[in-house]
């Protein structure tokens, strides 16, 4: 395991390296550094809280350049299992809201906690050897169809993809509003 330890205002700091950070569910409260910088505010004199701020948010930006903490927002994170969508788990799980969310009608997009499903267009359409469709999206992934099922209005560039997780880790897409197929990521 990986340890940083950095003397700050006499006190010595920890930061976890980013696999533990990562098994903690990316919870800040569990980073000894963020609970440094939150018992900064309470220091009763001035200029020892602000040289508290200052130590800390300098350490923060030295564990930042040499990446050893990741410091994302809720944005960030879905843009990164949609980047890796089909790809085994998610790389990042999204906290627990320590609230509760209020119950709306129209329930926002991506606020589970990871990405079961997306919807895309499809920037890149072909077919392998075997007759099978290959789907590509402007973020780079590619899509095979792993079934035999006959898709009766063929893909196009923007023919509009839905892809969801199915049973036993397997994806399946509806192209254009039709019957799912099988799919796999293969980039």
């Amino acid at each position: 395991m990986k340890y940083y330890f950095w003397e700050t205002v006499g006190l010595s700091l920890l930061l976890i390296s980013p696999i533990q950070a990562a098994q903690s569910q990316n919870n800040l409260k569990d980073s000894p550094l963020f609970s440094h910088l939150l018992t900064c505010r309470n220091i009763e004199d001035k200029t020892a809280r602000l040289q508290c701020f200052d130590d800390t948010v300098k350490t923060l930006d030295e564990a930042n350049t040499h990446h050893d903490i990741l410091v994302l927002d809720r944005a960030a994170i879905i843009a990164r299992q949609r980047q890796s969508f089909g790809f085994g788990p998610p790389v990042l799980a999204l906290p627990k809201p320590e609230k509760p969310v209020s119950k709306s009608k129209s329930k926002a997009p991506n606020s589970d906690e990871s990405l079961n499903e997306m919807t895309d267009k499809a920037t890149f359409v072909s077919q392998d050897n075997e007759g099978h469709w290959i789907i590509g999206f402007a973020n780079g992934a590619r899509w095979q169809q792993i079934d035999e099922q006959i898709i009766p209005n063929e893909p196009h560039i923007g023919s509009v993809i839905r892809l969801r997780k199915a049973s036993f880790g397997s994806f399946v897409a509806n192209i254009d509003k039709q019957s799912a197929v099988k799919m796999r990521r293969i980039r």
